[in-house]
């Protein structure tokens, strides 16, 4: 299970920086060209090159003296937005207790249900993630034994 989950984790980091299609060639100012992938194309040194692939220096340096330089681009990075318990369905809950916790929920359990199961998952210490917390019992109070009565002055019959 383990292995599955990280096999779609490496497989949505692949799509994430995978190389743009259109536009596959960034040139940089000195007319070097790099592959167009997002952490590239965030520099301001490099811009789209939609001339020929196998054009040698001179032709890439004529190329982009040749182009506008307000063709730059700016690629926006966002954030993935976090989950909402709140408006999730129920098979959304049961795809990130699965991918969070590691924890098997049944998807034909009342949304409340899903709702709460997921609450718990979400609030056990990241130490013990399979098991439910165990309350610990408060130790025993100390009791003293009864002491004997003590001889003497006590007694009103002497």
């Amino acid at each position: 299970m383990t292995k599955q989950i990280n096999e779609e984790k490496l497989a949505s980091a692949r799509v994430a920086n995978r190389q743009d299609k259109r536009t596959p060639l960034l040139i940089r100012d000195d007319g070097m060209l790099y592959p167009n992938v997002p952490l590239v194309a965030k520099n301001p040194r490099y811009r789209p090159y939609y001339g020929p692939k196998d054009a040698n220096l001179q032709q890439r340096m004529a190329w982009l003296n040749g182009t506008q330089s307000t063709q730059r681009r700016q690629v926006i990075l966002e954030e993935p937005e976090p989950f909402n318990l709140g408006t999730a369905t129920a098979d959304e809950i049961v795809s990130f207790a699965l991918e969070e916790f590691g924890a098997v929920l049944d998807a034909d359990t009342p949304l409340k249900k899903l709702r709460e199961q997921c609450f718990n998952l979400a609030n056990l210490p990241d130490s013990q993630p399979d098991e439910a917390p165990v309350e610990e019992a408060p130790p025993p109070a100390r009791t003293r034994a009864p002491r004997a009565p003590r001889g003497g002055l006590g007694n009103a019959e002497g």
